[in-house]
């Protein structure tokens, strides 16, 4: 079912989805989404958060408590990382970024009916406490030049954490970045300011000046 009418990004999808010979609902939004989600059984749930994402996030909510095995794919505006953490935390299966990438959205698709089972994903590698640092910043948004500056590092230093923490999570973009940590519990982390040992965030970027070394490049 995609729960969203007269909407180019959802159109998109609804071409892609039928390419792979799916069978397709259109819904609107709201209480005729909900309606038809008691009407039959559906293997997939799209919705459409790359424009207003409120209404959009409200019905995942909703969904979720109805159906909470129902895989439910939530589209985003390219760059919008907040969107993105609050549709996976509200219980989205994943997120894809709108302009849309018909590879991405195929291998999406493909996971969701293999029916892969969350809990089974493998225990995620420890990060380094600079490492953690660093996520915090990308989970809040912030560009690798905007994070050197907050870190005092040079950009190709932010630029080697982060690939070394897409690395250690086995994800390859953002979007899965952001899965795993909600996984790994990492996400929670971010939220509260706190790390594993229950260190404010603040504090751990001060430990990390402090005995990292003195700024550098």
């Amino acid at each position: 079912m995609v729960a969203e009418k007269h909407c180019r990004p959802a159109e998109m999808v609804g071409l892609l989805l039928e390419e792979q010979g799916l069978r397709l609902q259109w819904a609107g939004e709201g209480q005729e989404c909900l309606h038809l989600l008691h009407m039959a059984d559906w293997d997939l749930v799209v919705l459409d958060a790359s424009g207003s994402s409120h209404g959009a996030l409200s019905l995942l909510s909703q969904v979720r408590k109805t159906h909470p095995d129902l895989p439910i794919l939530v589209l985003v505006r390219s760059g919008h990382v907040a969107t993105a953490v609050e549709a996976m935390k509200a219980g989205a299966a994943d997120c894809i970024e709108v302009p849309i990438a018909p590879a991405r959205m195929s291998s999406a698709v493909a996971q969701f009916r293999r029916v892969v089972d969350c809990h089974s994903l493998e225990p995620v590698a420890e990060l380094t406490p600079m490492e953690r640092v660093v996520l915090h910043h990308v989970l809040e948004g912030r560009t690798t030049r905007g994070i050197a500056a907050a870190l005092s590092r040079s950009p190709r230093t932010i630029g080697v954490h982060r690939s070394s923490i897409m690395r250690k999570l086995h994800v390859s973009n953002l979007t899965g970045l952001i899965k795993q940590a909600i996984h790994a519990g990492l996400i929670h982390q971010a939220d509260d300011r706190h790390d594993t040992n229950g260190l404010p965030w603040s504090s751990l970027i001060d430990d990390v000046r402090l005995h990292d070394g003195a700024p550098r490049s």
